[in-house]
């Protein structure tokens, strides 16, 4: 769970997400627990009637293969570390609530052999209606063709379940380089991305990273953080397209319970962020929401900033 801040004045909207688990994950009628999902987002269908599952339907059918062997399944679990299938999110705005879904790929691709890239890759390609992802080439020509691009591994894939007109698509990808050179790299797939404001938003980027992970960092800015061997150590990205558009937007998550000081350092830094940016309602928001959350410290919390094309 997390609060997105948004525009500084803005009110934040609450995002979370979640692995669905049934009663009877693990046994006989549910063995690799493939009922929850599917029966948590029609039970959503009848609650939001905006919603739309034909993207959903498409990519659990893809890349979510049954009857998976037991040579599958430890191979899987040997690369991805963990047996999850797929998450439900949930963006809970002022007036509005958004579902989505995040699908893990490995499975597709331990099952033929591809890459998890490719398993994505071939899911979008047959995605119903035949939407058009030109925003996808220039990410593909990044991956193939920089040296920063090469080093990012995809992970999951995610969408709005709403009308696909209006949904998104996001790959989210994982770089074992941490240092703020690489982000600036991938931020903008090596300067192709750089819409209106970007300087600013890489200004930006580069206080937070030097709040949160320590000014020592200016030192040398292609020096990377402190190693960790964690599953989840490295920096997450993810590129957002959307059908039709001609360029992909870019976020990335900083993982500071793995490279920050503390827990108490990073909400400090998260603070003092906020209140750089002139905000004054934000700070003291932020420091209650923490406190809502029966603790000062949050120790999971992940920051980001985004670049957007509008």
């Amino acid at each position: 769970m997390g609060w997105d801040w948004g525009r500084p004045m803005d009110k934040p909207i609450i995002r979370l997400s979640m692995e669905p688990i049934g009663p009877t994950a693990g046994f006989p009628s549910d063995p690799h627990n493939e009922k929850a999902a599917n029966q948590l987002v029609y039970q959503l269908s009848q609650i939001f009637p905006d919603m739309d599952l034909s993207w959903y339907r498409h990519l659990y059918a893809q890349l979510l293969p049954r009857n998976e062997s037991i040579a599958e399944q430890r191979e899987t679990f040997r690369k991805q570390g963990h047996k999850s299938r797929v998450f439900i999110g949930f963006d809970l705005g002022q007036d509005h609530v958004t579902t989505k879904a995040y699908f893990f790929p490995l499975r597709k691709a331990v099952r033929t052999g591809q890459s998890s890239l490719a398993a994505i890759t071939s899911a979008l390609e047959s995605l119903p209606s035949n939407p058009q992802f030109p925003a996808y080439a220039v990410v593909q020509d990044y991956l193939a063709k920089t040296h920063e691009g090469s080093k990012l591994e995809a992970e999951m894939v995610a969408i709005d379940c709403v009308a696909p007109a209006k949904s998104r698509v996001k790959i989210y990808f994982r770089s074992a380089s941490t240092n703020i050179l690489s982000v600036r790299s991938n931020m903008t797939l090596d300067g192709q991305v750089t819409p209106t404001g970007t300087r600013r938003g890489l200004l930006e980027l580069e206080r937070l990273w030097d709040l949160v992970f320590g000014k020592e960092r200016e030192i040398d800015r292609s020096a990377d953080l402190r190693r960790s061997d964690h599953r989840t150590s490295g920096i997450l990205y993810y590129y957002e397209l959307r059908p039709g558009q001609e360029l992909p937007s870019a976020k990335v998550y900083l993982p500071v319970r793995h490279y920050g000081k503390s827990d108490k350092a990073v909400s400090t830094a998260l603070t003092t962020f906020l209140e750089g940016r002139g905000d004054v309602w934000q700070p003291a928001a932020y420091i209650q929401a923490l406190k809502t959350t029966k603790s000062v410290i949050v120790q999971s919390l992940h920051l980001y900033t985004a670049l957007i094309r509008e």
